[in-house]
């Protein structure tokens, strides 16, 4: 069991590439991992943008990008938020 993580201070936002974002690319063994650690970040201001699988055909992962204003310190709403989210038939989004 494992996830790994890959976090860029100094991405744009994902829908306009502004300037001031980070990007959390999270990639799991099973979605159940994915979706503890998805949990934990949300509760450090990270919103989804997507959920999706990765990897080979055989041997595919539950991956997930979150964002978030780089710097914040409490919880915050994207007014253009869209997350695009589905993996394994279930949606999610930053509800």
């Amino acid at each position: 069991m494992c996830v790994k993580v890959n976090r860029n201070k100094k991405c744009g936002h994902p829908w306009n590439q502004s300037p001031g974002w980070e990007g959390l690319n999270v990639i799991a063994d099973t979605a159940h991992e994915l979706t503890a650690y998805i949990s934990r970040a949300k509760k450090r201001f990270w919103l989804i943008w997507f959920i999706r699988s990765v990897g080979d055909p055989a041997d595919q992962k539950p991956a997930a990008y979150l964002y978030r204003p780089r710097w914040i310190k409490q919880a915050w709403g994207d007014p253009q938020e869209m997350p695009y989210a589905v993996y394994g038939g279930v949606s999610h989004g930053n509800q």
